[in-house]
């Protein structure tokens, strides 16, 4: 039995409202913005598919809180979310020059770095708790 189990309806819950709201921004507010270009378009599937699984694999892993499944869902979530980034980095729809701020693309292109390279680091982390921590 999840030792947390009083918290599990709360986390699935702010899953499924963390996934509305991404859903919602991505699909309707974020192509209005001034400085993303049609290229979003070539983005937005990707990025609809790496949130809906992200959260239906960690919501998983709330719901099952089991060995070996709650690590498990944490690499897949992070796994799809490091390819959703990498799709965002390479096709970039984004023209800060559109609104006058031409240096924040290369201030976004450095930061979609860094978040691949923490992405990266917390899938490995639970590739080492799923290889090395037994229940």
């Amino acid at each position: 039995m999840n030792k947390n189990h009083c918290t599990v309806p709360s986390q699935v819950i702010g899953e499924i409202i963390g996934l509305i709201l991404a859903l919602g921004f991505s699909i309707y507010l974020a192509p209005t913005l001034p400085f993303v270009t049609s290229t979003y378009q070539l983005w937005l599937p990707i990025g609809i598919a790496s949130a809906i699984i992200s959260a239906v694999s960690r919501i998983v892993g709330h719901v099952m809180y089991i060995w070996p499944v709650k690590p498990l869902s944490q690499i897949i979530a992070h796994a799809v979310t490091l390819y959703s980034i990498w799709q965002l980095k390479t096709i970039f729809p984004f023209d800060f020059g559109l609104v006058g701020y031409d240096q924040l693309n290369s201030i976004l292109q450095f930061t979609l770095l860094v978040a691949l390279f923490g992405t990266a680091v917390a899938a490995l982390v639970n590739f080492i708790k799923l290889i090395t921590l037994h229940k």
